[in-house]
């Protein structure tokens, strides 16, 4: 970029100029849109008052490597950020001297960790290494982005010796090691690792980097990342990774392109580019209700919108119209507990905004997603259903695989994110139920499973919105690999009016083979006659061959209070070269 050492000149600047705006920290302790979240950070600071800052043990760090667990390290990682940040939040809100002082001692814990990295990413299993320091993961970065803002935000109040720890620590671990190495491989990613590191390294770098060419050197590195994430949308501004990763990938390119602009003096906006625009409009456009999003891919059910960086998106977007305001994650922004998230949620939540969507119908051509809304007096009623291909980013293999949603519930299911260990990341990922088909709602052929990879694709053969209904169809075939399998199409028609799903399959081999057609739901359904009623929102038939449906369950996630059993409902249709299956879903109001 041929004008960063330039706008790198620019002298008269202020950086997060919200967190010094002594109007907005007086609104922020006097208007009842914050007082929740203020709450929030003042019932849990008492729960920890009395309690040792959380250990990472040895114990914990090796789980991993010998169980494949993640978890229970993570569990204490995340706490400890947790609690740092919620400390620096009431020393900023409220200046009390017993929170600087439990502050500095969280800074000081933190500079101690052994590594910032997780030890699912360090990849060298428990071989001690002085690099383990120095591996640029997302949280390594993450760190250094959160106490390099620290650091800003408390220049002159934190301990001289707190403040120098804390500058080495960043530089030795993150900042220097990037600036002296070869590529990172996340840099030419085209998902959230390349936003989410490069946009935390970019934002450490603009705080505490004063020599311009250094700065310039490290920032056009993070640029050229985050235009490899930009491109990883589709062209129409779908996000293959799901809605939470979108929030993750989205939300850090937003606070470092917006740190830049204002760091170079307006000079350099990057999020003012098309590409940028329609991936903002991803969240309001493919959510099922205000709370709720499609869960393909590795994506929960429930989707609380992260408050600061949605009101962000809308002051830069005019068109952007975030969930409504009572649905936001609150004060801590997510279960990782990141600062970036829980400082802006204050510094850029717009009390005047009250957000909320509308009936809505989107298709993204490129990513295969489609999605239907229509509003009832009982709430959303939507239909989202993918073609895409089973080599996507956090891929499931999912191709066909569709929701229905009703009063805030997904009636048939897309089960989601599986529990993240170390074997659901490596080559046994499609044994585990969230990630095969065999957890979603797509045929078995010839007790055969889809197949990952790129080339496993679904055609979109139509995709229409009106009115009154939403016309879904694809071929999906290649999913399967099976060269007996001469066509598969499967059309949805979602009638709005009637609040009716009507599924059509259609199945065409070269020799007689049995296929079950497989729905899934983590509602309990009951057979009752030639139906099966899931819950009381919802029924489902067959309507055109004499098949009795078989239930079973299998268990998804433990601990777990709305996906801890996953159920099927089997139709087993014996075999044959030709057929087809058309079966209706009732929403019962």
């Amino acid at each position: 970029m041929e004008n960063l050492i330039d706008a790198l000149k620019e002298k008269k600047y202020t950086l997060f100029p919200e967190s010094i705006d002594m109007d907005k920290k007086e609104k922020i302790l006097s208007l009842a849109f914050y007082e929740k979240m203020l709450a929030e950070l003042l019932e849990f600071e008492e729960t920890i008052r009395e309690k040792d800052f959380p250990s990472l043990s040895f114990s914990l760090f090796k789980l991993f490597e010998e169980t494949g667990d993640r978890e229970k390290y993570q569990e204490k990682y995340f706490l400890r950020r947790k609690i740092t940040n919620t400390y620096a939040l009431l020393y900023l809100f409220f200046g009390k001297k017993e929170y600087l002082s439990r502050l500095e001692d969280c800074l000081w814990e933190i500079c101690g960790e052994y590594t910032w990295c997780l030890p699912a990413h360090l990849g060298s299993g428990l071989e001690y290494s002085p690099e383990h320091k120095t591996v640029l993961d997302l949280f390594n970065c993450e760190t250094a982005a959160t106490l390099s803002e620290m650091l800003y935000l408390f220049k002159g109040h934190l301990n001289p010796v707190i403040e120098s720890r804390v500058r080495d620590e960043i530089f030795n671990r993150v900042l220097l090691p990037f600036s002296s190495s070869p590529p990172q491989w996340w840099e030419s990613s085209k998902m959230n690792w390349s936003s989410v590191c490069a946009s935390s390294i970019g934002i450490a770098s603009i705080y505490l980097i004063e020599d311009e060419n250094l700065l310039s050197s490290i920032l056009q590195r993070v640029i050229s990342a985050l235009s490899s994430f930009l491109s990883g949308f589709s062209d129409d501004g779908a996000c293959l990774e799901g809605m939470l990763y979108w929030n993750y990938g989205l939300s850090f390119f937003i606070y470092f392109s917006v740190l830049l602009s204002e760091r170079t003096g307006g000079k350099i906006n990057l999020y003012q580019n098309e590409k940028a625009r329609k991936a903002a409009a991803f969240q309001q456009n493919f959510l099922l209700d205000n709370l709720n999003a499609p869960s393909f891919s590795d994506s929960p059910l429930q989707n609380r919108f992260i408050l600061g960086f949605s009101h962000m998106l809308s002051k830069l977007f005019s068109e952007i119209i975030p969930p409504h305001f009572s649905c936001s994650s609150g004060a801590f922004g997510d279960n990782c507990f990141r600062w970036q998230h829980m400082v802006r949620n204050f510094f850029w939540g717009n009390p005047n905004l009250t957000g909320g969507i509308s009936e809505g119908s989107c298709f993204y051509k490129d990513a295969g997603l489609f999605l239907s809304r229509t509003k009832t007096k009982d709430g959303f009623v939507s239909f989202a259903a993918k073609a895409g291909h089973n080599g996507e980013p956090h891929n499931h293999n999912d191709i066909g695989s569709f929701i229905l949603f009703c009063k805030g519930s997904q009636l048939l299911a897309d089960p989601g994110n599986g529990e993240y260990t170390k074997e659901y990341f490596g080559n046994r990922r499609y044994e585990f139920v969230a990630a095969s088909s065999r957890g979603h709602s797509v045929p078995i052929i010839d007790s055969k499973f889809q197949v990952s990879g790129e080339d496993c694709r679904g055609k979109v053969l139509n995709a229409l919105h009106d009115e009154n209904s939403s016309k879904f169809e694809i071929e999906f075939s290649e999913a399967y690999k099976n060269p007996l399998i001469l066509n598969l199409k499967r059309s949805f028609i979602f009638d709005k009016k009637r609040l009716c799903l009507d599924l059509l399959d259609n199945f065409l081999f070269a020799s007689p083979m049995p296929a079950t057609e497989r729905f899934v739901t983590f509602i309990p359904p009951k057979v009752s006659g030639n139906e099966v009623l899931i819950g009381n929102c919802a029924k489902l038939s067959l309507q055109n061959i004499n098949i009795s449906p078989k239930i079973s369950m299998e268990k998804f996630l433990l601990n777990s209070h709305d996906r801890e059993n996953l159920y099927f409902i089997d139709f087993e249709i014996p075999p044959q070269k030709e057929f087809a299956a058309a079966f209706k879903i009732q929403i019962m109001e």
